[in-house]
């Protein structure tokens, strides 16, 4: 509408000016009694001004946008409910309808952790808690005493200060609280954990997954390039969270075709012309400069918990195997490099157990990994989205491996130290 009405000023002026002229108005004098003149000089004012009429009567249809914080609530119950359907607790008292806090969610699968590292032959949690405090009840055992202080210790040298861990009990239930006292993660926090799971999915680098959400839309989901690109990644489908499993797939397909990588993630460059690298693309410093800082970007994410591949004894960084990636939420990417090690009959029989929730096979195959340093915990940053996706990713189905006899792992002593972890609060 806006496109009539400011041509129609611009010919409106051009017919006043030249009705100015002698000679122009000679000719109108010889045209105004043309019968065809008559009716376009009728009815072109009347189009326009039944056109004005419409559009100051009726409102332009409302934009439909997406509520992020609905969206992150419904992935984080989804979450949840994955963990439930596979045992690791059963729940009381329905506390999934009364919500679900990211920030709570997220940790969950580390606190189940630790407790299976602490607990000999550990009973099934009840999650009874969730939307401002997460909640967990631990039955069966009458003196809780040492262990609980060993949990308590764990969960706040993991979690940091922003996390406030008590321990209740009363006869053989221990109640487990853990509050959040921070400030509410930010969209590009809460996109860790999609964007890690997306990665692990499709087998691509979680932090150039992370670094291309990043610089197309600042993790904003009601992005809007033009009307037909829209959402975190800018493309012509997929609303939300979608994108993001969308955007690993389409980075998937691309790499698998052999384009340098360059070009290919130029390709998700969101100006106009869309989706399109031409072979002189080079030649713009915009998308030259956007390229640079997509792939500057990687190593602080990786660096932060987003990273599939760990450390040698060399200091090289290696891939693990496909089948072991995802492990790397579970146990940590240092842990699973140690069962990486291992003959594959030990590997397929660790991957099950601990992919159950069955954690001390893992522990006892690493052997004696020292424990990670605890002296950045003392004064945590702000989490960031990098750090909370190494800890809480969800565990992801693994091919089955074929039934072998696997070799008996060692016992795990009383005294061992735990496997490195990532810690959530490094940024």
């Amino acid at each position: 509408m806006k496109f009539v009405v400011i041509w129609t000023i611009i010919f409106g002026s051009i017919a006043l000016v030249l009705l100015r002229s002698p000679k122009a108005r000679s000719w109108w004098r010889i045209f105004r009694y043309s019968r065809k003149v008559k009716i376009l000089s009728i009815a072109v004012p009347l189009i326009i001004l039944a056109l004005s009429v419409t559009t100051i009567l009726i409102p332009p249809a409302p934009k439909k946008t997406v509520d992020e914080n609905t969206v992150f609530l419904e992935y984080s119950l989804g979450k949840v409910t994955d963990l439930l359907n596979k045992g690791d607790f059963v729940l009381g008292n329905d506390c999934l309808e009364k919500g679900a806090t990211p920030e709570l969610v997220y940790i969950l699968p580390a606190i189940l952790r630790v407790y299976n590292k602490e607990v000999q032959r550990a009973t099934t949690p009840h999650l009874e808690q969730l939307k401002d405090t997460l909640g967990v009840t631990f039955v069966g055992y009458k003196q809780f005493k040492n262990r609980g202080i060993r949990i308590i210790k764990r969960l706040k040298r993991t979690l940091g200060k922003r996390y406030l861990v008590t321990l209740t009990s009363k006869g053989d239930r221990h109640l487990l609280q853990v509050v959040y006292l921070g400030t509410p993660w930010t969209a590009e926090q809460l996109s860790s954990l999609p964007v890690m799971e997306a990665a692990i999915t499709h087998g691509v680098d979680p932090a150039l997954l992370m670094s291309l959400v990043k610089h197309v839309s600042d993790f904003q989901m009601n992005y809007e390039k033009d009307s037909k690109h829209k959402g975190m990644l800018a493309l012509r489908e997929g609303t939300g969270l979608e994108q993001i499993f969308i955007g690993a797939r389409m980075l998937r397909e691309a790499l698998d075709g052999g384009n340098a990588l360059e070009d290919i993630l130029v390709q998700f460059y969101p100006v106009h012309p869309p989706r399109s690298a031409p072979e002189d693309w080079r030649k713009d410093p915009m998308r030259r400069s956007w390229v640079e800082q997509v792939l500057g970007d990687i190593q602080f994410y990786r660096n932060n918990g987003l990273d599939l591949t760990v450390k040698d004894s060399k200091g090289g960084r290696n891939r693990l195997p496909a089948i072991l990636q995802p492990l790397v939420p579970v146990v940590g990417a240092q842990a699973a490099s140690k069962i990486a090690e291992l003959p594959a009959d030990s590997q397929a029989t660790i991957l099950e157990d601990e992919l159950l929730g069955v954690t001390d096979s893992a522990l006892a195959a690493e052997g004696g990994l020292e424990e990670a340093p605890a002296g950045d915990a003392a004064n945590p940053p702000e989490p960031t989205a990098a750090g909370e996706a190494g800890a809480a990713a969800p565990e992801q189905p693994a091919p089955p491996a074929p039934e072998q006899p696997a070799s008996p792992a060692p016992e795990k002593p009383d005294t061992a130290e735990e496997p490195e972890i990532i810690d959530l609060n490094k940024l």
